[in-house]
């Protein structure tokens, strides 16, 4: 699980620069380094999402996924999770919640932290969790100095989520299959790009 520690550890320490520098970063600043991240992101979401050799599969994934992600309320969830923090941690930020749900869905939602994930836990190769760590690092600075502290708690989310797929993955990733694998990166990678 060294690729979810080394991720989580990145978007504290991110979250924290961003945190104690926001007032030297200028808004033409963060916008220039949240477009390079953009930038960045549509690239390796384009990579990935071409690697399906069934399109079909990958309209299936995405239908199914955005049913049950509904049908679940895990962004309403998330709110209400992001509520609970930022009470129990007595915070007055305004956008606390709003930097807390952002980042998680953002660090969670990607193909990279699922098949990061899966490769950890199959072949023990935390490498694109350590190219999302780096991602992740500097966003955790663009968006905690501008969305606050709620940024620094997605942390929490990652760990769990990319933690639990991991162990999963060590559990039962010889279930899976090299075409399964496949298309849930192409599936992924066209999460990234949405």
């Amino acid at each position: 699980m060294i690729g979810t520690i080394v991720n989580t550890v990145a978007i504290v320490i991110g979250s924290l620069v961003g945190l104690f520098f926001a007032r030297f970063f200028t808004e033409r600043f963060r916008t220039v380094i949240m477009q390079g991240l953009a930038l960045s992101i549509i690239l390796i979401g384009m990579s990935m999402a071409v690697k399906t050799t069934n399109i079909l599969i990958v309209i299936g994934s995405m239908v199914l996924g955005g049913a049950t992600g509904e049908l679940l309320r895990i962004e309403e969830r998330l709110e209400s999770l992001g509520e609970r923090l930022k009470r129990r941690f007595r915070s007055n930020s305004a956008t606390f919640v709003t930097g807390f749900v952002t980042a998680s869905l953002v660090y969670c939602v990607g193909a990279m932290a699922v098949v990061g994930s899966l490769d950890e836990g199959i072949r023990h190769d935390p490498h694109i969790l350590l190219a999302k760590s780096l991602l992740d690092g500097v966003a955790s600075i663009a968006f905690a100095s501008t969305l606050g502290v709620g940024v620094i708690f997605s942390a929490i989310s990652v760990f769990v989520y990319q933690g639990s797929l991991t162990i999963l993955a060590m559990l039962f990733g010889a279930l899976l299959s090299e075409t399964m694998i496949a298309e849930l990166t192409a599936s992924g990678g066209l999460l990234i790009l949405g």
